[in-house]
This record gives structure tokens, C-alpha cells and sequence, in this order.
């Protein structure tokens, strides 16, 4: 998933959404991907893929940078298109591919851009056309994704529609499948709650998919050397200093900042330091909170608004993580 920088509606034209897919269709058989369901949304895009022999990198790199450079010399606009790095989540096929081309290709009418499967039918700028009748995307394996669908005495589009509506009349909450249900990190395999889907994705790779599924993957990236141990020592003395150069630089103590002062200066001053526990020393929520004397809550807003407050203010960004 790539999301438009601090929600910006980067694909609400259909000529960029246009582009987008005209890369994709270059991209997706180029690189050996396939690709089992999609859907481009004004601020944001999914994609559920299967990696060929080049690792996922190589293709939203090539689809995002390529996006974005045309995206500003058409807008006459500089800077990020996209926050951040692409969100990506490993998952197990049984139990969760099924429900995720069905969570994928609502999101349309979870938001309001149509308004019932009449219009689902007619909206272009997703795979689920293609589950339907003729494929509109060649480069999309819709034959794969509705074998998944095969039900005794009925055809898989039958069974895909069916299960379609039963997720429109149900409203099941599938907000799991938007974040993964656990994080592989520096402190192993760690379960996430609903509480927590915000946290920061750099501090990991998330897992959907069963305790026994996450464990299988953690074991494959620890033979791979994928997963590097935090040396405690180290990051205490990182925090250390950086809690020294925020009070030579602004003033405020450590005991100032994790007291409950709700000063905009403060805040600001919390988020970027959430990000760096997050980010580059691999801090979890539960370990932020305590960093800074908050709530765990508290931590999820600092970091979602950190992307947005390096943006606004770079002098923040680049004196916080240089």
C-alpha cells in the first residue's frame, strides 16, 4: 500500500490514475510479479502481489519514483508524492487471501466513491472488473484469484460475488488485513492489537497470518541474517544524546518533556523524538510510551503525525535525525 504524502489526493485525477496503471501493466509481467487483486483510491493505492525473482522493492520503487517525477512536472509542484516508504505486509495464503481480494476490491463502496456492486461493476480502477467476465487487465491473474472461489455445484464468480455481498450485508471488521496482525523485529515475533495498527511500520516487517505462520518467518529471516539485535546499550546512549540536544537546542529538560505540558512546541518535540525511538532504534509503542511518559495511544498519534511535521517544518527533520 502507498499512500498520498500527508493524505493528499495524489490519484483523483484519472489521468494520473491513468499512468499508474499503465506502469503497472509494464511492470507486472516485466518483473514476473503477479498480481491477484488492486484498486487505486485518490489518496491511496493496494495492491496484493506474489514476488517473482526480484523482491518487491524493485517494483514500487520503479512504479512510485516514475509516478512522482511525472506527477510533479505536470502539477509544477516539488517534493515527496508519497509518504514515505510503501507499506507491506507477508501473507499466509490459507484463511487471509481470500478475504483480502474481497477487502481490496470494496474499498470503493467501503468509502463512498460508488455507491452499490452496480457500480463496483463499472469502476475501472480495479482488478475486481476482471473477477467478473472478460479480463480488463492482462497483466492481473484473475483466474487465480477466483479459483479461490470454487464452491461445490457453482462457478467461481459465483462464489467471489456471493462472498462479496455477504461481506457488504456483514460489514466484517477486516482492519487486520489493512495492517497485518504481527510485527517481525529486533525483539523477535510480537502480536499486534487494533490499539496498536498505527504504530510505525519502519520499526519491522509486518505478518498476517497465524502465530505458526509468523514463527516459520521469523526462523527463515534469522537464517538470512534479516534481522539484526538491538544492542540495548546503544540505544540508550542514542536516546541519551538525543534528549541532550533537544535541551541545548530548545531548552527543555527530559523531565519537561515527558511531563504533560501541551504546548504546540512540545508536541512537536515528542513526535520527532517517537520517530527516532521508532525508526532508528526500533522502539515499540509500549517502550515509546515509557521513553516519553505517555500513553501508548498517545505514541500511535505522535507517529502518524511525524511524516506530516518533517514535511511542514525540514529544520525539525534535519536536526532530529541527521
Amino acid at each position: 500500500m502507498a499512500r498520498g504524502i500527508c493524505g493528499e489526493s495524489v490519484l483523483a485525477d484519472e489521468s494520473d490514475r491513468a499512468d499508474i496503471v499503465g506502469r503497472l501493466s509494464v511492470l507486472v509481467p516485466g518483473l514476473s510479479f503477479r498480481m491477484f487483486a488492486w484498486v487505486l483510491m485518490p489518496n491511496h493505492l493496494h495492491l496484493l502481489v506474489q514476488t517473482g525473482p526480484v523482491p518487491l522493492s524493485a517494483l514500487m520503487h520503479s512504479l512510485l519514483t516514475g509516478f512522482a517525477v511525472r506527477y510533479n512536472l505536470k502539477h509544477d509542484r516539488k517534493g515527496h508524492v508519497f509518504q514515505g516508504r510503501f507499506k507491506s505486509i507477508l501473507v499466509q495464503r490459507e484463511g487471509y487471501f481470500r478475504k483480502l481480494i474481497r477487502y481490496i476490491h470494496l474499498n470503493p463502496l467501503r468509502a463512498g466513491i460508488v455507491n452499490n456492486v452496480i457500480e463496483l461493476k463499472a469502476y475501472k480502477w480495479s482488478g475486481h472488473p476482471s473477477m467478473l467476465g472478460p479480463a480488463c487487465c492482462p497483466w492481473m491473474d484473475s483466474s487465480a484469484s477466483l479459483l479461490e472461489y470454487e464452491e461445490e455445484g457453482s462457478a467461481s464468480v459465483l462464489g467471489y460475488e456471493r462472498a462479496l455481498e455477504a461481506d457488504i450485508e456483514n460489514n466484517p471488521d477486516y482492519s487486520d488485513l489493512a495492517h497485518g496482525n504481527m510485527i517481525i523485529g529486533r525483539n523477535g515475533l510480537e502480536t499486534i492489537g487494533p490499539d496498536e495498527h498505527a504504530r510505525s511500520w519502519s520499526g519491522g516487517s509486518r505478518v498476517l497470518g497465524s502465530r505458526e505462520f509468523g514463527l516459520e518467518v521469523l526462523q527463515k529471516m534469522r537464517l538470512a541474517g534479516g534481522i539484526p539485535l538491538r544492542d540495548r546499550a546503544e540505544v540508550n546512549s542514542g536516546l541519551q544524546d538525543l534528549f541532550r540536544k533537544v535541551e541545548s537546542r530548545w531548552g527543555y529538560s527530559r523531565d519537561v518533556i515527558r511531563g504533560g505540558s501541551r504546548s504546540p512546541e512540545l508536541a512537536d518535540i515528542r513526535s520527532a523524538i517517537a520517530w527516532v525511538a521508532s525508526h532508528r532504534y526500533g522502539l515499540t509503542h509500549s517502550e515509546i510510551a515509557m521513553l516519553l511518559g505517555c500513553t501508548r495511544a498517545a505514541v500511535t498519534y505522535q507517529l502518524s503525525r511525524s511524516e506530516c511535521l518533517f514535511e511542514e517544518i525540514p529544520f525539525i527533520r534535519e536536526y532530529m535525525i541527521q
